[in-house]
């Protein structure tokens, strides 16, 4: 995988959890960090 590709993935996931964390808390409980999800985990995997 190339260094573009990598970092297409990690901005891929980036948004979705920035997507779910903003609009998939309904605004009523508080947000978890989006950082407990994903780029960093996907580093590693």
């Amino acid at each position: 995988m190339t260094f573009l590709e990598t970092n297409v993935k990690i901005l891929v996931c980036v948004q979705k959890n920035l997507f779910f964390w903003i609009f998939g808390r309904g605004g009523t409980t508080p947000p978890d960090p989006p950082l407990a999800d994903s780029p960093v985990s996907s580093y590693n995997s």
